[in-house]
Parts: structure tokens; C-alpha cells; sequence
């Protein structure tokens, strides 16, 4: 077991949207800050044009929070109260189109320090590392020049380690996205595999020493999409108005039920006017 630990720390150098199929997957929902400890199970909106949960980021809303979730489903019972998650790492893939869209933040704009946390800071210990190269194939880089972003929780506790709640979930982390320019347009993507793919490298892995890895990816991959541009989003104005026309709605049918019951002629609206 703490071989195995001592070998993800060294591999590290650091919506609901997983595939459905019995065994472990992940899924994302809307955070509030890189710091949640609470798994909200809100996903992200449809996206309009292909209908799929989306991250907007656009005027307005030139930011946003990714909670991470691990979701035990089917009839797979590895991970139980007494064999819990012991160490977990997940790396994210920037899809086509991503630089001048969006980025991972860093803590600072040179920082090589992601900016994401761990959802149970109490237990875990948290790792977090940018990467570059082709798939995020080499150590190092910042928000932007990195091609990909890992963070991960390393128990270094005795066991039993955090296990899943009862909807089968355990909430792993947040990372945070931010757009990059309010002129930018397009639909991009982040994707989640597995970091260290290499046989014999173990990064999600319970107190028993159970493999995760050969459950959660095994050729499986998580992809978040991600839509950028001023013209997919409402702007805050928008709200205002659509609150005002609606608020006049209510009030008008209001006053057509009053002028009912009192026997008074009520007012129309000429659409012609």
C-alpha cells in the first residue's frame, strides 16, 4: 500500500456527464469556489446548439467552477466503509481550440499552481501540477502554456480512507476555468483520462490496494464541454429584462382577473401598435 502510494506521488511531479456504465466514472457539476466541500449535483446547462451539459463563459460569466465527482454505479462494491478511497489523480486534456479561449487559471499568471483544491482537505493531502507537450505528455508550464492540468488527494492516514456516499458518489475536488478574451468565439472541450496509462502505474487506488484505474478509464475518457463567446450567453441585462416583461405579464393578468370579477371592461394590447 505504500508503495503504491509513494508511486503516485512520484507520478505526479502535481457535470453529471460520465459515460453511463456499470463499474466507476466520473461526473461534473457547477461549483462555487475552488474550495466547495459540498457536491452540489447541479450540471451544467444544455448547450443550444448541441444539447449537451456545457460551461458558458462568456461577458458576465468570465468564470467558472468544475466539481469533480468519482460515482461508483452499477452493481460495483469496491469501494466500501471498510475499503475506502486511499489516493486518486485525474489528469484533464485541453481540447482543440482552447488557447485564446479559456484557461485553468494559475495562483498567480506564471505560477505553476493550478488553481483547484480537494473537497475533503482533512483527509487528503493535495496535488496539483500543470503539464505540456501533446496530451499533457511533460511535467511543467503555467495557465498559459499548459496543454493539460492534474490535481489528485493522497490519504496519509491510517485506513478506512473516505468511501462513497449513499447515491454511490465520493466528491474529489474543484478546479476552476476562466475565459481568456471577451472577443473569443467557440466551442472547446476539456477531457479527463488517465494520467499514467503505463502498466504497473497505479493512481486511483483503495486501502486495499485495489486498482481504480482498470475501472475509471481503461480506454475511458470524461469530456467537458466548454462554450466561449459573448453571443451564447444571455448578458446580465438580458435578466433585467426578461424579469421586468415578466413581472408585467403577472401584473397584467392580474388586473384582466380583478376587472372579471368586478364586471369592469378589461384593456387589450393592439399587436398592430
Amino acid at each position: 500500500m505504500r508503495v503504491a502510494k509513494f508511486a503516485l506521488v512520484l507520478a505526479i511531479g502535481v457535470f453529471a456527464a460520465g459515460q453511463a456504465r456499470a463499474g466507476i466514472v466520473l461526473e461534473f457539476f457547477q461549483g462555487t469556489n475552488q474550495n466547495d466541500t459540498t457536491l452540489s449535483l447541479v450540471p451544467f446547462p444544455n448547450d443550444p446548439v448541441t444539447g449537451q451539459p456545457t460551461v458558458q463563459l462568456c461577458e458576465g460569466m468570465t468564470q467558472a467552477f468544475v466539481q469533480v465527482a468519482l460515482h461508483q454505479t452499477g452493481s460495483t462494491t469496491v469501494i466500501n466503509p471498510d475499503n475506502g478511497l486511499a489516493a486518486y489523480l485525474i489528469q484533464g486534456v485541453y481540447g482543440p481550440g482552447q488557447p485564446g479561449l479559456w484557461v485553468v487559471p494559475g495562483v498567480t499568471a506564471t505560477s505553476t499552481i493550478p488553481v483547484c483544491n480537494v473537497a475533503d482537505p482533512s483527509v487528503y493531502s493535495l496535488l496539483r501540477s500543470f503539464r505540456t507537450g501533446p496530451g499533457g505528455n511533460m511535467s511543467g508550464g503555467n495557465q498559459n502554456t499548459a496543454t493539460a492540468v492534474r490535481f489528485g488527494g493522497l490519504n496519509l492516514n491510517p485506513p478506512p480512507s473516505p468511501s462513497v456516499d449513499a447515491n454511490g458518489r465520493i466528491f474529489l475536488g474543484t478546479f476552476k476555468l476562466q475565459l481568456s478574451s471577451l472577443s473569443a468565439v467557440g466551442l472547446s472541450s476539456i477531457t479527463f483520462q488517465d494520467p499514467n496509462p503505463a502498466p504497473g502505474t497505479i493512481d486511483n487506488i483503495t486501502d486495499m490496494g485495489d486498482n481504480l484505474d482498470a475501472l475509471l478509464f481503461n480506454g475511458t475518457t470524461y469530456t467537458l464541454p466548454i462554450r466561449v463567446g459573448v453571443l451564447d450567453c444571455p448578458e446580465p441585462s438580458s435578466f433585467v429584462l426578461l424579469g421586468l416583461i415578466g413581472a408585467g405579464a403577472v401584473g397584467m393578468r392580474l388586473r384582466r382577473r380583478k376587472a372579471k370579477n368586478t364586471g369592469q371592461p378589461t384593456a387589450t394590447v393592439n399587436p398592430d401598435q
